[in-house]
């Protein structure tokens, strides 16, 4: 393989495109979160600190005295609270693998160190974005990133790196909601599924043939994980103002005058000391 920082262009031998490369933040591995399919899967290790020698201790304790407290098991995928997206850890990878990845899903994300075995990377003094999208992340509005806990792994990793939680509620408040209408035509051996009432069924049966009609409410947006908090870095000052990348609140930003509303994913907030003073959005309205 080859990639060129300055085409963004990551490349086969032979001059194939496997991907362009083209995110507007600099990537840094070492500060975005670790992810894990299952929201309760730990980070490798007991989160809280170490026992050696028959006394425990904590990771700030260890750091006290000197000792590096062990590294977790490295993490397959990480989060981005910019993007909110995963980025794949692919440097275990082949470049069969990696045009695989790349295949199955152009939008994918990777992490690819210029150290690969299979990679030769050209016009290496090409400067690079200094802008980060990890914990030290700013927005491009120049404001600090609020990152989003959303599994028990990243948790363990924010809190390793100094940040203290703010644990909010995701308990669902019905503000938000979505419908889903399903039509089944028993007759026809028919489903059919819309989410606008002005879509005609395309079902025309018998007098004698029983459809049957539901319509199903729900919030296509929320996080499947029960668990979220909102990682507070320890220089945040009272007052200061943030770019929280993913919202966990339930607020409404945009209607529609067929009974559907839709959450607010992404905004700027003033820290007040116990919580975010979240800006209220400016509610748009769809109407058809």
């Amino acid at each position: 393989m080859r990639y060129d920082p300055k085409t963004q262009r990551l490349e086969t031998d032979a001059g194939e495109l496997i991907k362009e490369i083209s995110c507007p933040l600099s990537k840094k591995w070492d500060q975005l979160m670790p992810w894990a399919d299952d929201w309760a899967q730990s980070i490798g290790q007991n989160p809280s600190g170490l026992e050696l020698g028959g006394e425990w201790y904590s990771w700030a304790q260890l750091e006290e005295r000197g000792l590096q407290p062990p590294e977790p098991v490295p993490a397959r995928k990480k989060y981005c609270g910019s993007c909110q997206k995963c980025v794949i850890d692919v440097n275990s990878y082949t470049e069969a693998q990696i045009q695989a990845v790349c295949e199955v899903d152009e939008q994918a994300c990777i992490h690819l160190r210029l150290n690969h075995p299979e990679l030769t990377v050209v016009n290496v003094g090409t400067e690079e974005d200094g802008r980060a999208c990890g914990y030290e992340g700013v927005s491009r509005q120049g404001l600090p990133i609020v990152q989003t806990a959303r599994t028990l792994a990243a948790l363990e990793d924010g809190v390793r790196r100094g940040c203290r939680p703010l644990f909010v509620s995701t308990e669902p408040q019905g503000k938000v909601k979505s419908k889903l209408s399903i039509i089944c035509s028993t007759e026809q051996k028919y489903v059919q599924s819309y989410t606008d009432f002005r879509l005609s069924t395309g079902i025309a049966g018998s007098e004698s043939d029983e459809s049957v009609e539901i319509t199903i409410w729900h919030d296509r947006d929320r996080d499947p994980s029960p668990l979220a908090a909102y990682l507070i870095p320890p220089t945040l000052s009272i007052g200061a103002r943030v770019y929280i990348a993913d919202v966990i609140e339930e607020i409404v930003a945009r209607t529609w005058n067929q009974g559907d509303s839709y959450r607010l994913t992404e905004s700027e907030a003033t820290w007040e000391g116990d919580g975010f003073a979240i800006d209220p959005p400016r509610v748009s309205s769809i109407v058809g």
